[in-house]
């Protein structure tokens, strides 16, 4: 082998174990984020959830209130309107809220 090949060759071999060094210290970060990644989706799918049943949580709750409020029927129905459009506004809120957040660009330091 000339000298030439045999500088080349070492060249070759120290960036090989420079690049497995690499690759072993990102496998490390990667495995440190798993717990995080992992919380992150299940909030997301608890979302999700949610986003999907609106309507029925936000019956539910009407319903609820309902049956606990104190009064005549009159009074109870009032405030079980109310309750609605609260829960409502309250789910409009958090709809613009993920949307304001997803439209947001994600900023790296």
């Amino acid at each position: 082998m000339k000298p030439r090949q045999a500088v080349l060759e070492r060249r070759r071999q120290v960036l090989h174990a420079r690049i497995a060094a690499q690759r072993s210290i990102l496998a490390q970060e990667l495995n440190a984020l798993r717990g995080p990644l992992h919380a992150f989706e299940v909030a997301r799918s608890v979302g999700e959830a949610i986003r999907r049943h609106a309507v029925l949580i936000s019956a539910v709750a009407a319903v609820a209130g309902f049956i606990v409020m104190r009064g005549g029927l009159f009074s109870k129905t009032l405030r079980t309107i109310r309750l609605a459009q609260r829960t409502t506004s309250w789910l409009g809120i958090a709809k613009m809220a993920v949307r304001l957040v997803r439209r947001r660009p994600l900023t790296t330091a």
